[in-house]
């Protein structure tokens, strides 16, 4: 645009330059008639009168494009935020859902823990272990394959978030160790080994209800856009 605008402006200038030149021949030339004068002007004027609307075009041109152009960029950046929050949804709803399947798989693996645990410390009975051994997971069995699968879209949730879900999951696994009881193994070994299996249990519920509250924050807040 500056560019056109220079040229307009010389180019006006070479035309204005030409005047003088005319006016004096029209004052030492007695036979030249005096319309000349008139018509320069008028053909110069003319022409300036053109370049300058042309230049008006091409500034509202500009000024249109560079309004579309910004609109375009709009649109795109709300279809990208639209879709990245469809995303998100998405992720939340998975992992929420896996959540919930591993927080009723752990509360019934407390609860069977806790039973065994009230028959290896009843004195009234002899703890089944004893007639032949026996095998004790040292962990729930549990689902990761959402959070697994998803690892590389967990960039759109919160630093916070993302943090608590990879502590979190560092103690899930699908196939937990387990130990084997011999039928000498000391009732108290066992009864102490018990315990702790459940004291690990129990702490990874406290972890799940905190993401799963902040799960269905999101999804409510998702919805609600």
């Amino acid at each position: 645009m500056i560019y056109i605008m220079k040229f307009i402006f010389f180019t006006l200038i070479g035309f204005l330059a030409n005047i003088p030149h005319v006016i004096a021949q029209d004052i030492f030339n007695p036979f030249v008639d005096n319309n000349m004068t008139i018509l320069a002007i008028t053909i110069v004027a003319g022409q300036f009168i053109s370049m300058l609307l042309v230049a008006l075009v091409l500034r509202t041109g500009f000024k249109n494009l560079i309004k579309l152009q910004k609109i375009q960029i709009s649109t795109t950046h709300k279809k990208d935020r639209q879709m990245r929050g469809r995303e998100k949804s998405i992720l939340c709803a998975s992992l929420e859902g896996e959540m919930n399947s591993n927080q009723a798989k752990l509360d019934a693996f407390v609860i069977i823990y806790e039973k065994l645990l009230i028959n290896l410390r009843d004195k009234s009975q002899e703890p089944k272990y004893k007639k032949g051994g026996d095998i004790i997971h040292k962990g729930p069995a549990l689902s990761r394959n959402v959070y697994d699968a998803n690892i590389d879209k967990m960039e759109l949730l919160e630093p916070s978030l993302i943090s608590d879900l990879s502590a979190l999951y560092s103690k899930v696994s699908t196939n937990p160790d387990y130990r084997t009881i011999d039928p000498d193994t000391p009732v108290d070994d066992v009864i102490d080994f018990v315990s702790q299996i459940i004291r690990d249990a129990e702490n990874l519920l406290a972890p799940m209800d905190k993401i799963n509250g902040a799960l269905s924050v999101i999804i409510r807040n998702q919805k609600s856009k």
